[in-house]
């Protein structure tokens, strides 16, 4: 019976559901691995696939059963790419030479006209084929295909890319032309670019001395010079103004948290309230002299116990009878101050009782107080089912985890 209950649970169902997809995973990767064989050939041999050009080396787990030589045995075996014959190998490279220029232009229309830098790949794509660059003026382009735009002239150069495509043992070498440009600028990033030059000139002609003399002008333009505004000040009051509102919404947070605990803490309490305010009636006391005694018992214990919230209200409705409030408006006061449903019906229950009398009030309450304790296994059941709905998320990603470190392996394995 209990373990029905416990199906019908959410914790119950949220595991039930877990465990059936693992079960089915399993069973899928069961069935995958079992019926995992190689292909073979017309001649009934195993065989293993190659990758496709550049496609690198693979290494594929086998096992091996020699008749006669005992058990199986694991076997790793590597597997090479398809690699073109040595007839076809000097045509392939010499295609891919002629493909060249489609591969390195970058930014640029064509070799004719190269205002930006060249990419200038050392391998071919989709291939095998490395590529090695040389340039014919080095201090024009270098063998990246960067270009050094303080050498270019605005006329164009002419240099020669030479590569050399290499695959296994064979090697071709393909020339491009190439005309070179400075780069397109405007007129403002022209005259800030030979004022760049003059300061690196000046720099490089005075490091003996002391100081750095800047240039007063540029291209018979008079230069002002001055020191960057560092914005030190506008990020200090932008993290102030940041910090200011992080220590806001964390006093927020905790307002709201502290709120939340004392919420809880006194539906917890309610029903120990309820039932030792009834038994002190049922003994004799009056309404009045049963709260005290409550008060009391509560400040004897009190440095032993953590402080609770409803019995500090309680002192505090105490303190307003003894100095002079009416002791029903005391208890509607209680209620509200402590702002739940549960302890504004108590309230209401202890004022009406004084005006109408207190007959019947110690029935009232060990009804009030039997619905408490219902209320108290309800509150502790929704806390135990926040606590598992909190391990859920955990749960979840361990299985995820799982479930890749089995499916990928797995599918990896299977032979396309």
């Amino acid at each position: 019976m209990k373990f029905k209950l416990w199906c019908g649970s959410k914790v119950g169902k949220q595991c039930i559901l877990i465990l059936a997809g693992t079960i089915v995973l399993a069973i899928l990767l069961f069935i995958l691995d079992t019926n995992q064989k190689l292909p073979v050939n017309e001649d009934g041999s195993s065989v293993l696939y190659r990758g496709g050009y550049g496609a690198g080396d693979r290494e594929e787990a086998l096992t091996a059963k020699v008749e006669g030589a005992g058990e199986k045995e694991d076997l790793t075996v590597t597997i090479g790419e398809r690699e073109y014959g040595a007839d076809e190998t000097e045509e392939i490279l010499t295609d891919a030479g002629s493909r060249l220029e489609t591969y390195i232009l970058g930014e640029n229309v064509s070799l004719d006209l190269v205002r930006t830098n060249l990419n200038l790949i050392t391998k071919i794509p989709d291939t095998s084929i490395e590529v090695a660059w040389e340039t014919s003026d080095y201090k024009l382009m270098d063998a990246t295909g960067e270009l050094h735009s303080d050498e270019l002239d605005a006329g164009g150069t002419l240099i020669t890319l030479t590569a050399v495509l290499s695959y296994n043992q064979t090697h071709v070498v393909e020339e491009l032309p190439a005309c070179i440009y400075p780069p397109l600028i405007s007129d403002h990033e022209a005259v800030y670019q030979s004022l760049e030059r003059a300061v690196k000139q000046t720099e490089e002609e005075t490091k003996s001395e002391k100081e750095v003399v800047l240039p007063n002008e540029v291209n018979g333009n008079p230069v002002i010079w001055g020191q960057k505004k560092q914005q030190r000040a506008g990020m200090i009051l932008l993290l102030g103004l940041l910090m200011a509102g992080l220590v806001i919404l964390a006093d927020k947070e905790k307002v709201k948290q502290e709120l939340k605990k004392r919420r809880r803490q006194m539906i917890l309490d309610y029903p120990d309230i309820i039932n030792q305010y009834t038994v002190l009636l049922s003994a004799g006391l009056t309404a009045k002299n049963a709260w005290a005694r409550m008060v009391e018992e509560y400040e004897k214990k009190k440095e032993q116990i953590q402080s609770r919230y409803a019995y500090e209200e309680m002192i505090y409705t105490l303190r307003e009878m003894q100095s002079g409030r009416s002791e029903s408006e005391c208890y509607e006061r209680f209620g509200q101050r402590c702002d739940l449903q549960e302890y504004r019906k108590f309230g209401a229950m202890l004022a009406q009782n004084l005006k109408k009398g207190s007959k019947g009030l110690a029935d009232l309450l060990k009804g009030e107080a039997a619905n408490a304790f219902e209320e108290r296994k309800n509150q502790a059941k929704k806390l135990g089912e926040e606590a598992s709905t909190k391990l859920l998320l955990p749960m979840i990603l361990m299985l995820l985890v799982v479930f890749i470190i089995i499916i990928v392996p797995a599918f990896l394995s299977i032979q396309m």
